[in-house]
C-alpha cells in the first residue's frame, strides 16, 4: 500500500507571499486555489526544517586494531562482579524476606 503524503494547509505568510512574488507567481494565479496549493507545497518543501539524524544512527564500529582487548577483558571481569555481587545481595535479601 502506498504511503499518502500529507498536504499541509496552505498559510498565507509573509515570506510565502515575497516567495510567490520572487517567482513572479500573477494574481490570478495566486487566487486560484489549487495552483496556490501547488506553489505552497512547493515552497513547503524547500523550506521545512529537516530532522536531525539520530545519534545512533552517527555511531561508527571502532577498528578491530583499535580495540585493546586487555582492556575489554577488564571491563568484562568487572561487569561480571558487579553482576555477582548484585545477585548474592538479592540472595540474601530473599532469604531475609522468608
Amino acid at each position: 500500500m502506498a504511503r499518502r503524503r500529507r498536504e499541509v494547509p496552505v498559510q498565507n505568510t509573509p515570506e510565502f507571499q515575497a516567495w510567490l512574488r520572487s517567482k513572479k507567481v500573477g494574481r490570478r494565479e495566486r487566487k486560484d486555489p489549487e495552483a496556490l496549493r501547488a506553489h505552497y507545497q512547493e515552497w513547503h518543501n524547500l523550506n521545512r526544517q529537516r530532522r536531525r539524524r539520530s545519534p545512533l544512527l552517527n555511531f561508527k564500529m571502532p577498528s578491530l586494531g583499535s580495540i585493546d582487548l586487555n582492556q575489554l577483558g577488564n571491563g568484562i571481569k568487572t561487569a561480571q562482579d558487579i553482576f555477582g555481587a548484585w545477585q548474592n545481595i538479592r540472595g540474601m535479601w530473599d532469604i531475609i524476606k522468608k
